[in-house]
């Protein structure tokens, strides 16, 4: 029979010496099996059990705090925590958050197949704008403006990028996309809503028809511009920049600007190129990565296009 000494140890193995007397001592458990998620440079996850309850345990690195102290492991662990409590205050599917420390944060485990693992359907879109749009009308409260980085594609865009470049410097197509990223200025004069920081297709579950977000540790009081350029970004990866995700990605926009009322609508493609630039520097398959980069250029002539159209539209309404 194994020893509460073994358990520790095997437990201390497996989560990287992380000691998980402190959450047991904390919340009166005893945890019986730990497993392994997924192991990143922003963050590590694993799975505990304690009987018949399922956990997830996220581990925070420090891996972003060169862009800014507000993301370091502690401020981005209790960021996600800020953004559970809140859609567990609204009713928004999400984990429910459990325990916090200074970097590593216990939540439900919630059950579901992410969804970039599935064919992206316009109801899958639909249904991810519609939670996104319940979560930007909680009233933002003084607590919560301080969290996070409001316009952070933005800054770690040409933060990452200009890493690129430093080790890629005879990359002329990558020189070109830090050109286009150090000539924005963004300045927004949209009034700040909560928004989840990262709304990427993976971070959004699916089970049984009731969709679910996940990873919110770049949660912060921003703009939806943002989380939109972010979203159209991985539809578009997603789809391999075919003709089926350049179509799901235009509904996208046409539902973003039928919903938010928006002053920088002209913004959005500069939102998106700050997307793509990010999902490209962090894919480790360097081919794939080229090809996002060269894709960049002809959807930044594409995005305004279709903005223009629909601003005539409503124009013409």
């Amino acid at each position: 029979m194994e020893s509460a000494m073994d358990k520790q140890k095997e437990f201390s193995r497996v989560l990287d010496g992380f000691d998980i007397e402190l959450i047991e001592d904390n919340l009166g458990i005893s945890f019986d099996g730990v497993s392994p998620l997924r192991k990143g440079h922003l963050n590590s996850k694993f799975s505990l059990s304690a009987g018949p309850d399922h956990f997830v345990l996220k581990i925070y690195s420090d891996s972003f705090a060169f862009i800014s102290p507000k993301l370091s492991s502690s401020a981005r662990a209790r960021a996600e925590y800020e953004a559970l409590m809140v859609c567990r205050s609204n009713g928004l599917a999400a984990p429910t958050p459990i325990w916090l420390s200074q970097n590593a944060l216990l939540m439900s485990h919630v059950q579901g197949t992410p969804v970039k693992d599935l064919p992206i359907t316009k109801e899958i879109l639909t249904d991810i704008l519609s939670w996104l749009k319940r979560f930007y009308s909680i009233q933002v409260s003084n607590p919560l403006l301080n969290i996070g980085v409001p316009d952070l594609p933005f800054v770690a865009a040409r933060k990452h990028i200009a890493r690129y470049v430093s080790n890629n410097p005879d990359d002329a197509l990558v020189r070109e996309l830090e050109q286009m990223l150090l000539s924005l200025h963004w300045i927004s004069s949209d009034q700040k809503t909560l928004t989840h920081g990262d709304p990427t297709l993976g971070n959004w579950l699916l089970f049984d028809h009731e969709l679910s977000a996940v990873d919110f540790e770049f949660f912060t009081a921003g703009f939806p511009l943002f989380d939109s350029g972010l979203l159209i970004a991985s539809v578009l990866d997603h789809g391999e920049f075919s003709h089926g995700a350049f179509e799901k990605s235009e509904y996208v926009i046409r539902n973003f600007m039928q919903n938010f009322v928006s002053e920088s609508y002209n913004d959005l493609p500069n939102a998106i190129l700050c997307g793509l630039v990010l999902i490209a520097v962090s894919v480790p398959d360097s081919e794939r990565r080229q090809r996002i980069f060269r894709h960049i250029k002809s959807t930044m002539e594409w995005a305004p296009i279709i903005i223009g159209a629909k601003l005539k539209g409503q124009q013409h309404g």
